[in-house]
């Protein structure tokens, strides 16, 4: 995040891989005394439950990370008890925005 704010144009958005690095960005800014969402706004992906402690509270994109490990361990035991090669189907989960104070103008 220090070396975005550095850079002749820095950037009026950043969406982050996931919530770890956002938090990081979030103390950057508020050292640097950046508003957020005015100056910069902030999103990411996974949606842990800590986003929402943060302030202002963090946009993010929910993966659906419980259902996608349920699917998985479901499939798993279905190739398990069938004891042979099947066709592995593809399992869609629709991610779902959850847009909070850090992005909202």
């Amino acid at each position: 995040m220090e070396y975005l704010l550095k850079r002749a144009y820095p950037p009026d958005a950043v969406f982050a891989a996931s919530a770890i690095p956002l938090v990081g960005a979030l103390a950057v800014l508020h050292e640097r005394g950046v508003q957020i969402p005015q100056q910069i706004a902030l999103a990411g992906f996974s949606n842990e439950p800590f986003t929402t402690m943060t302030q202002p509270h963090l946009t993010m994109v929910d993966q659906r990370a419980e259902q996608m490990g349920q699917s998985a361990v479901r499939l798993l035991l279905q190739l398990l008890k069938r004891n042979s090669q099947v066709n592995h189907p593809n399992v869609f989960l629709k991610p779902e925005l959850i847009i909070r104070d850090s992005s909202r103008r």
